[in-house]
């Protein structure tokens, strides 16, 4: 498992070259280290990637694997949550609509209005009945998962014209090879 094992035969008669930085991962390790212990949670991932060439500069997955601890291979530790957790489309659809709405001027202070419902049909209103506040910043829109507040933002700082544009542009529509 890893990349090193994957590439084993090739590594003993070529170099093999990745996009992976490890300063980038350094400081990606560090930080997911921060944020897990401030929010008390128990696993994490956090990804770095040009989405224009698909170059990958950092993967990270929390908890570390510890090669000096004998593990269960099934434990949690083992498992490399970026690549191998099942992850709801809406909630990777808000994590793109925010990243998008951040480089079209979105103020990360700016708050939303999201105790509101939103027409999508004659019988259909979105909701976010879970989210106990009345009004979100972006981070918090991805933190409570906030559908009202990811169309909000899509609205005002993007649009749809433009949001299919950049989703095009990264291979959102292009089927896997």
């Amino acid at each position: 498992y890893g990349l090193e094992r994957s590439m084993n035969n090739k590594l003993f008669y070529e170099d093999v070259v990745t996009s992976l930085d490890a300063r980038i991962q350094s400081i990606v390790h560090d930080k997911m280290m921060e944020v897990m212990d401030e929010y008390k949670t128990k696993s994490g991932f956090g990804i770095v990637a040009n989405l224009r060439t698909g170059e990958v500069a950092s993967i990270v997955s929390l908890p570390d694997f510890e090669p000096k601890r004998i593990q269960d291979p099934n434990s949690e530790n083992m498992k490399n949550h970026a690549v191998s957790s099942v992850y709801y489309p809406g909630a990777i659809s808000k994590m793109l609509t925010i990243a998008m709405a951040i480089q079209n001027g979105l103020p990360l202070e700016k708050t939303f209005k999201v105790d509101v419902a939103i027409p999508v049909d004659k019988k259909f209103s979105l909701k976010d009945e879970h989210v106990r506040k009345s009004y979100l910043k972006p981070s918090e829109i991805l933190a409570f998962s906030s559908n009202v507040g990811s169309v909000l933002i899509l609205e005002e700082y993007i649009g749809f014209t433009k949001q299919r544009k950049y989703l095009e542009e990264i291979g959102a529509f292009t089927p896997p090879k």
